[in-house]
């Protein structure tokens, strides 16, 4: 399969599964199925690749297996998770049950009868056995599996940083698996893909003897080791821990005050804040690019090589950009009246505005304290220089923020797509370019890249605001999140300001009446439809995939070519599912 004592780098492959187009068919034929998988693990068996093909080879690939068995082209999706699957069969196999995670799809209970609640992570099975997704859940456990019932690649991804997962079993649609999977290979991670027999998103079928086969898969003679981005990630999450998150505040002069962390002062309040939820993916970029300037390239990231190379002072930064992510968060959900965060209520709903704001405010300090610690580690102008960027990072949010609350409400429907583009640029474009700065200036004095970097940052950030306003149309059963959110709240998107001006602005302004008797859902549909019916809609969709375009055709500019990879890594991992 993969040759004995290599390390499986399966960071550089791009498996996704095409969503339309000739080639999407799933067999109904379970004989033709097995046919298919069998002709795709003799074949991966032959290649003996040590990393993942790109996209282009692996449809090469699934073409060979379809030509051998003499089958159409009509399969070609299928046959492109089959042989991604049998590629990942050694690494899968030789990976601990423990260090598995099973990944359901929550289409499987029968939504009618289901009593299962949500949480931050996903469904929450009863165990009452009445659908497949507890039986499967009992025997994966059984076996000592992590497992998760949840959609999408922002799940996965926590799951990754923060379960010490190594291999994932997934089921889903061949549309959720392009969606999911392309990361998951991407951040290094083998994965067996098993497609739904019927999909729908609702009351699907699982092909339940597929899954329990791999399910079962273990071998103890492979040597295997985990090797790209997923241990960068993981390192990031690690530094959350409470005994490393007390150390690394201990040292910047900023650590435990007082012993009980439950009571309610500033100090322990922003320590819990800081250590709970979120997918670190701020801390996850300043590490990733300093990892990648001091020439770790998605081979050479395997944990003792990240280990080695991230200091506590590096550590240090990397928190602080944690801790002006959670402040921003914090004030955010006091100016937007946002009830819950992370599935659990906000901090000012549980704790009063005044309180809220005083936390966001020491985060803030404590941030600016984590990096002016470490003069005398990094060097006095290294730590000036990236306080100069966090500073002005800080300021332009602040501007953004301030814009879009003159914004809100009935002077929405004035903002043109420039100014909302404008905001964004503020709001969001800072997050990114802050922690890609810190990172490199880390590593040593900035190159040439550093422009290119900044404009990469510039389209990266506006199509995740695009994308995040397209997202707020669609509706979610978990994490307390209602759609519309931004429709119900006023705010200043690209999509309202697309629709204001192509001629529905009159009846927006009818929906928002004082007295109108739309409910909440009432009114989200309306104005969703108002969004698709003027094509606003699929002009947002095509902004964003402009500037994802642009964002890749600058990382290709990228002269290093670990930086380069990273860069188009976040394009694909940020602007494919964009929740992080």
């Amino acid at each position: 399969m993969i040759p004995m004592g290599h390390t499986f780098d399966a960071a550089s492959g791009d498996p996704g599964v095409r969503t339309g187009g000739k080639g999407r068919g799933l067999p109904g034929d379970e004989a033709l199925r097995r046919r298919i998988e069998a002709a795709a693990r003799d074949l991966a068996a032959e290649a003996e690749m040590e990393r993942l093909p790109d996209r282009a080879r692996l449809e090469n690939l699934a073409g060979i297996v379809l030509e051998r068995l003499g089958l159409d082209r009509e399969w070609r999706d299928f046959a492109m998770v089959a042989i991604g699957t049998e590629i990942c069969r050694g690494p899968f196999a030789a990976t601990a049950f423990s260090r598995r995670l099973l990944l359901l799809p929550h289409c499987l209970r029968h939504a009618d009868t289901c009593t299962a609640s949500y949480d931050a992570t996903g469904l929450k099975c009863r165990l009452c056995g009445s659908c497949s997704i507890g039986r499967l859940l009992a025997e994966a456990r059984a076996l000592g599996y992590q497992t998760l019932v949840a959609e999408g690649t922002p799940a996965v991804v926590q799951a990754l940083a923060a379960g010490r997962v190594e291999a994932i079993l997934g089921v889903a649609c061949l549309d959720s698996l392009e969606k999911c999977f392309q990361t998951v290979y991407q951040l290094g991670v083998p994965y067996a893909g098993v497609p739904l027999l019927r999909d729908g998103c609702r009351d699907t079928v699982a092909d339940l003897e597929r899954i329990r086969e791999i399910l079962s898969l273990h071998v103890t003679d492979h040597q295997y080791t985990v090797a790209g981005y997923v241990t960068v990630l993981q390192k990031a999450s690690d530094l959350f821990l409470p005994e490393s998150l007390d150390r690394l505040l201990s040292a910047a002069g900023s650590g435990p005050e007082i012993e009980d962390f439950s009571q309610p002062r500033a100090e322990s309040i922003a320590r819990n804040w800081l250590a709970r939820g979120g997918k670190r993916f701020r801390p996850f970029i300043t590490l990733a690019a300093y990892a990648a300037l001091r020439g770790l390239d998605e081979k050479g990231l395997n944990r003792a090589a990240v280990d080695a190379v991230v200091t506590e002072p590096v550590a240090s930064v990397a928190v602080a950009l944690e801790a002006f992510h959670k402040a921003s968060l914090v004030h955010d959900d006091v100016e937007d009246r946002d009830t819950y965060r992370y599935g659990e209520p906000t901090l000012h709903a549980r704790y009063g505005e005044a309180t809220a704001i005083n936390t966001g405010d020491y985060l803030v300090g404590l941030g600016y304290r984590l990096v002016a610690a470490q003069a005398e580690a990094l060097g006095a102008e290294c730590v000036a220089d990236v306080l100069a960027a966090l500073s002005s990072a800080h300021l332009k949010l602040c501007r953004g923020q301030g814009t879009e609350l003159l914004l809100t409400g009935d002077q929405a429907r004035g903002a043109d797509a420039d100014q909302v583009l404008t905001l964004y640029a503020l709001k969001t474009v800072p997050a990114f370019a802050a922690a890609m700065y810190a990172g490199m200036r880390l590593a040593g004095p900035l190159a040439g890249d550093a422009a290119l970097v900044d404009a990469f940052c510039r389209h990266l950030g506006v199509a995740y605001q695009v994308l995040d306003d397209l997202d707020d149309l669609s509706p979610s059963d978990d994490n307390h999140r209602l759609p519309g959110q931004d429709i119900v709240a006023r705010r200043p998107t690209i999509l309202l300001a697309f629709a204001s001006a192509d001629g529905v602005a009159d009846r927006l302004e009818e929906l928002f009446r004082p007295g109108d008797a739309l409910s909440r859902r009432g009114l989200v549909d309306e104005v969703r439809q108002l969004y698709q019916q003027c094509g606003a809609t699929e002009k947002a969709g095509r902004l964003a995939d402009k500037c994802r375009t642009r964002a890749m055709e600058i990382a290709d500019q990228v002269r290093r070519p670990a930086l380069r990879h990273l860069m188009r890594f976040l394009t694909r991992v940020v602007l494919r599912d964009h929740e992080f």
